[in-house]
């Protein structure tokens, strides 16, 4: 891959903003060598109390993954309108936009995300995929999240799983998400932008109280700390190939590995779309994405977008599930 030195403007929002572009050394370590090294070391207090260090994350990054250039900044409000504002200014794809700290981080349905600075990984990556529709790249965060939640199991050897769209989970509380937004013009894909937010170093006193039977962090059900650079390094490396893989052959590509990791399956939900609610029990996704759901009567639904909760004991006491 040809990398390219041309600069955009620095980050003029805040001072302390990087432009990093891909240098012409090629310096980057041997995998096996700081890539092997998830833990330890890495989150030790250095360089601002732990803040990432750019340098070792573009040190790791694959010249196949097509990373040409990097935004950091310590503080910022929301990575993925960053990315999309870069976008606008003409940045390839390639573009990759990390934040310490995020004070407005969203996660679907405009949900907020909380985002603390040293402990987890708040990331944005520009892709613009060519002549591609819309509803060719629709089931495209579902595969973000099975390529990220594999990349953590293999990383860390815990039970990272997916739930139906885009979460990431352990034992059935939420690691993180992946989540991505198109720019559509005439009908095509003008870019997207790929938002990723992992828990990695998160204490169980770090989330607040209404969270803290929710949500979980890699140190939590690892009992480590976590190397935040090399993960993220593998996390955009195998997001790429991920994203290049998706453009050839769609989500069928990633069905087998979905079913994998699924969370879901068996499990009594309510799904919600538009004014539609539905009851019944997720029996896991289809080559396009879609949530297959099967009601207590026995009636087979098909959902490609939707939101789900799990039933409370109370509202399936008495449903009877035909075979």
């Amino acid at each position: 891959m040809k990398h390219t030195s041309e600069k955009l403007p620095v980050p003029r929002e805040e001072d302390e903003g990087q432009f990093m572009p891909d240098g012409s050394t090629g310096y980057r370590h041997e995998r096996g060598i700081h890539t092997a090294n998830f833990t330890g070391e890495g989150n030790q207090p250095a360089c601002k109390a732990g803040q990432l260090r750019i340098e070792r994350i573009r040190a790791e990054l694959e010249s196949a993954a097509g990373v040409n250039r990097i935004f950091f900044f310590p503080s910022l409000d929301s990575t993925n309108r960053k990315a999309h504002d870069l976008a606008l200014e003409g940045a390839p794809g390639g573009t990759l936009v990390l934040a310490e700290e995020q004070s407005a981080g969203k996660g679907r349905l405009d949900r907020s995300w909380s985002s603390l600075p040293y402990r987890g990984l708040w990331f944005s990556l520009l892709l613009r995929p060519e002549n591609i529709t819309p509803g060719r790249m629709a089931s495209f965060t579902a595969a973000a999240a099975a390529v990220a939640a594999s990349g953590l199991r293999g990383v860390t050897g815990l039970p990272v799983s997916v739930k139906w769209p885009n979460d990431l989970l352990i034992d059935g509380k939420k690691l993180g998400g992946a989540l991505a937004r198109l720019k559509t013009q005439a009908n095509r894909v003008h870019f997207m932008i790929l938002g990723m937010g992992i828990n990695i170093n998160h204490r169980a006193d770090d989330f607040p109280a209404e969270l803290k039977e929710k949500a979980t962090s890699l140190r939590i059900a690892g009992k480590t700390i976590y190397n935040r650079e090399a993960i993220c390094a593998m996390m955009v490396n195998k997001l790429e190939a991920g994203y290049r893989l998706f453009l050839e052959s769609g989500f069928s590509a990633f069905l087998e590995l979905w079913r994998e990791l699924d969370f879901m399956p068996g499990q009594r939900i309510t799904v919600r779309h538009g004014t539609q609610t539905f009851h019944g029990t997720a029996t896991g996704i289809d080559e396009r994405g879609a949530l297959i759901v099967r009601s207590f009567s026995g009636e087979r639904k098909r959902f490609p977008c939707g939101e789900i909760e799990k039933m409370t004991l109370s509202e399936s006491v008495g449903e009877t599930v035909k075979p």
